[in-house]
């Protein structure tokens, strides 16, 4: 496709609608009534969906992915569709109602993937002849922050009327054309970026646990002979260390803060590990007091021994003094011992799922008593 060279603007004007600024003089601010129209989806009952593919696809909220068609969650029906709920090339299909405002103005544009199937009732499509230009429109910042605004506060939803009436500025069809080509060649640039990136943040991921698991197994030294450890989760490890139970190397602390849980920083454990908490702006269910938190000390780790098949993080380092909720265990070490390793060898064990494994209940819960008769590898202490 050519590119349409487009001359300096010379002048800019106020179009006296808030959200669009200062736009080219000579851009007509419009709605997008003016240049297309609105259509809400398909209604359809549960009898009306099939359990194979041999229906019409309706594709929901769940199809639009990071911007993308995503086609792994797909429902079809058996039912006729009327004429102008059939998809066509050039549609913008768009998130209408949801229960979640944020996936609320979500859009992609119809190619011929999905031509001649149709979409659900909380979608709606958008169809113009300006529909190339405007794709883009629909996947700005104005576009997503005013879609909000427009919305009801009692039900998340983007009505056809709304939409209708959304004003936006429409450039000449020579304006249309330089831009949907600037844009397409310059976003194309930057997806093949991110895809790049995503890769190679996977496989940095996979260098990561590689170094972990092969350190907290089996050391640093590489020359050094090695002996079965016969525990199945733990492998071979270097011949000069011990395999221990956890109760051999680890305590329990019980510590609670009491009355002086105001002198102490409120600590929690996340994907970043143990981290102290934000009181003022505190999320969830707050305790009324503090005073039942257990004392966390520097150095000890923070282990999340229930629901281990959901939990994001099971195990954390403290950083520093402070107090952590009591549906926790707490840990230190007996001797003289580097608590990071463990935190490393425990952070291997749960992504490598032995920890799981050995939990007991059907909540994937591990008492205290049944963690510290687990073995592992350290060095003679």
């Amino acid at each position: 496709m050519s590119v349409v060279k487009i001359e300096r603007y010379s002048a800019h004007k106020d179009n006296g609608v808030a959200w669009l600024g200062i736009v080219p003089a000579h851009w007509r601010v419009i709605r997008l009534k003016d240049v297309g129209n609105s259509v809400i989806g398909l209604t359809y009952a549960p009898e009306d969906v099939l359990d194979n593919d041999s229906g019409t696809l309706v594709l929901r909220s769940s199809n639009i992915q990071q911007g993308k068609l995503s086609l792994l969650d797909n429902v079809y029906v058996g039912k006729k569709i009327p004429r102008n709920l059939v998809l066509r090339v050039g549609d913008i299909l768009i998130c209408s109602r949801n229960g979640s405002r944020n996936l609320i103005g979500k859009n992609i544009m119809i190619d011929d993937r999905i031509v001649g199937q149709t979409f659900g009732a909380f979608m709606s499509v958008y169809r113009s002849k300006y529909s190339n230009f405007l794709r883009y429109f629909f996947n700005s910042q104005i576009f997503e922050s005013q879609s909000g605004l427009f919305m009801s506060s009692t039900i998340n939803q983007l009505t056809s009327n709304t939409l209708n009436n959304f004003s936006f500025v429409l450039p000449s069809t020579n304006e249309q054309a330089a831009i949907a080509t600037y844009l397409d060649t310059k976003t194309a640039k930057i997806d093949s970026q991110i895809d790049l990136l995503g890769q190679k943040a996977t496989q940095y991921g996979k260098l990561k646990q590689s170094l972990i698991n092969e350190a907290v197994t089996s050391g640093l030294d590489k020359s050094v002979p090695m002996k079965n450890s016969d525990v199945v989760w733990i492998g071979e490890v270097p011949e000069h260390w011990d395999v221990r139970r956890d109760k051999d190397i680890f305590e329990q602390t019980k510590n609670k803060a009491g009355l002086d849980s105001s002198s102490y920083d409120v600590l929690s454990l996340t994907l970043n590990g143990v981290i102290k908490r934000d009181l003022d702006n505190m999320k969830g269910k707050i305790p009324a007091s503090f005073d039942g938190y257990q004392i966390a000390n520097l150095g000890d780790l923070v282990l999340c021994l229930f629901d281990i098949d959901v939990t994001p993080r099971i195990v954390g380092y403290v950083n520093n003094l402070g107090i952590i909720t009591s549906a926790y265990t707490v840990i230190k070490g007996k001797k003289s011992v580097d608590m990071k390793y463990f935190l490393y060898y425990y952070l291997e064990q749960n992504r490598n799922g032995s920890l799981l494994a050995n939990s007991k209940t059907l909540r994937s819960t591990m008492t205290f008593d049944l963690f510290s008769q687990l073995l592992l590898p350290v060095f003679h202490l």
